[in-house]
């Protein structure tokens, strides 16, 4: 098995022009990525999938995306 560093972050789109990007933990079959907290880490958005779940923390919580979650 070969890993990277991957940072995932979630970009969130509101009305107008309205964007929040947030570190995010992405789980999928037989795999779980974690988020990064640091102002350099960038932030990598990984593109939907089937069985792919994103995870954005925000708020003190950590809130499940449900479009996110596709079989």
């Amino acid at each position: 098995m070969l890993a990277g560093h991957l940072h995932p972050a979630c970009q969130l789109q509101g009305p107008g022009r309205d964007r929040l990007r947030l570190p995010c933990f992405v789980s999928e079959p037989g795999q779980a990525i974690l988020p990064a907290f640091g102002a350099f880490t960038g932030g990598h958005a990984l593109p939907p999938a089937p069985g792919r779940c994103f995870h954005v923390i925000g708020d003190h919580r950590v809130w499940t995306l449900p479009q996110s979650c596709t079989p």
